[in-house]
């Protein structure tokens, strides 16, 4: 009699358990998915690739990984809409890499092809122990195009 009486407190408990047991895979799983998510880039040119990448998708996590907003980017609702319409527009892109210096800290000068003209912006990158991080932006000027985006070939005199 004892046994049956042990047999069936222990089958009160399993339900109970199980659903502890799937509770803590299913928040492992989530903190890995989330931890996977937002990991610095390997290279500066990667991570500007990302941050791109994320601007265009519209993924403010990814972005949000990319970039270290303490040295004055932001990433609040009204820039980060502001700057994924930009990356919209863009037609292309070119990276130009500054001198490597220093292991830790970079510089990359990022033209931005639109229709209306290049935009150059410089990105001032650093490493941490997770990987590359955009620290600050510098903006130029828009110049016009010295060829229009759109010129038929043959037509660019």
């Amino acid at each position: 009699m004892a046994g049956l009486a042990e047999t069936q407190q222990m089958k009160r408990f399993r339900l109970p358990m199980l659903s502890i047991a799937v509770a803590i895979v299913a928040a492992g799983l989530l903190l890995w998915a989330r931890r996977s998510t937002t990991e610095a880039a390997v290279t500066p040119e990667e991570c500007l690739d990302t941050y791109y990448n994320a601007l265009r998708s519209g993924d403010r996590d990814k972005y949000s990984g990319c970039v270290v907003e303490s040295h004055g980017i932001q990433s609040g609702g009204d820039r980060f809409q502001v700057l994924c319409r930009e990356a919209n527009d863009l037609k292309n892109l070119v990276q130009v890499a500054g001198p490597r210096d220093d292991e830790a800290l970079r510089w990359i000068d990022v033209d931005e092809v639109r229709a209306s003209g290049i935009r150059r912006l410089r990105y001032h990158l650093r490493r941490d122990e997770r990987g590359w991080l955009i620290v600050g932006i510098e903006t130029a000027r828009e110049r016009a195009a010295p060829i229009p985006f759109g010129t038929p070939a043959g037509d660019e005199r």
